[in-house]
């Protein structure tokens, strides 16, 4: 099968010692990546001890390649993560929300959670917190953008800490969503939380990997307690996990929901008006995969769906989520484009 170029652009900061480390990582012997991806996770954890804070978000955007990003992302998770010989293991987890709503435009549907002892509450009792009782759920509902900017230097040093108390404060602030159309749209938000756990104890992220244990119950408890009228609304929340890879997780699954409803919605307006549509699969310079439906026998019929790509996106799973949605749609023959396209066409 054909394949997209990857229409991100690498910068290479050849004076930034970090992402040198995770080129060299990315690019190292197979034999040796272990090594040198520790080595990675080792020098990201001094500059955050030390709090070169700027160096370590410079470097992301620095290593050159795709594989160096990832790799060097994931070794930031890892400097994030306790240390396994702390007696008392400090976790900050983000529980990814997805919000579909739809009915009404210039609805505001409030940041903050009217109860978010109740959704504590139904956690323990669905089991997600195991044998954990110390734990602290917010009650603001975060967006993507200040997940992403939450400094890694508190994060660090909670992460380090020996004692749970004091620990630093973390700015993530609730944001209302606010509709601008009455079609169905689909908004991604945040639930940030902090728990402790002894060491050897399973830790949340792990006790509440499963969200068939208590997805529904929260689903519905959230849900109620944000319902806003006019608004059809439906909160599906995600696994909790490490905010960096929350905010990956998060991300994609909102562009991936997002693109089944712009698929299921064109599919319906082509097929009743001149069958299945054409399927073009394009990767553009502004750093997107876009699929566009046509059909020859109508005119009118131009509809796109952008996937935006982050720097630690990855490609062949964008690639693959698409493709998947598309089969599952009866549209097994679609055209995939093997070179960058311009941006002319309406975004």
């Amino acid at each position: 099968m054909k394949s997209l170029p990857d229409p991100r652009r690498f910068d290479s900061g050849h004076d930034n010692a970090l992402a040198a480390l995770a080129r060299k990582a990315a690019n190292g012997a197979s034999a040796t990546q272990q090594e040198n991806f520790l080595s990675v996770c080792a020098a990201i954890a001094d500059a955050l001890a030390h709090g070169r804070e700027t160096a370590v978000r410079d470097a992301g955007r620095l290593t050159g390649s795709a594989a160096a990003t990832a790799l060097y992302w994931r070794a930031v998770e890892q400097a994030l993560s306790p240390p396994s010989e702390n007696a008392l293991q400090i976790r900050v987890f983000a529980i990814p929300i997805l919000i579909v709503a739809g009915g009404r435009a210039d609805a505001v549907v409030s940041g903050v959670i009217p109860n978010a002892s109740a959704l504590s509450e139904l956690l323990v009792r669905a089991g997600a917190f195991g044998p954990m009782r110390h734990f602290g759920l917010s009650n603001a509902l975060a967006t993507a953008e200040s997940l992403e900017s939450i400094a890694l230097t508190p994060l660090y040093r909670i992460a380090h800490a020996a004692d749970p108390v004091p620990l630093p404060g973390l700015d993530l602030p609730p944001e209302d969503i606010r509709t601008a159309t009455a079609k169905e749209a689909v908004y991604l938000r945040f639930l940030a939380g902090a728990a402790v756990t002894a060491h050897g104890a399973p830790n949340f992220v792990e006790t509440a990997a499963s969200v068939g244990t208590w997805g529904m119950p929260f689903t519905k408890a959230l849900s109620t307690q944000l319902q806003t009228p006019g608004l059809s609304l439906l909160s599906v929340p995600r696994p909790p996990q490490a905010p960096l890879q929350a905010l990956r997780s998060g991300r994609f699954v909102q562009r991936e929901l997002a693109f089944q409803l712009f698929l299921s919605n064109a599919l319906r307006k082509a097929r009743m008006r001149s069958g299945d549509p054409e399927v073009t699969l394009a990767a553009h310079a502004d750093e997107s995969i876009r699929v566009r439906l046509t059909s020859p026998f109508d005119e009118n019929l131009d509809e796109q769906y952008r996937w935006p790509l982050d720097l630690a996106d990855d490609l062949a799973e964008v690639t693959d989520s698409i493709c998947s949605l598309l089969a599952e749609c009866r549209l097994d023959r679609f055209e995939i484009l093997e070179t960058l396209q311009a941006c002319e066409e309406k975004q």
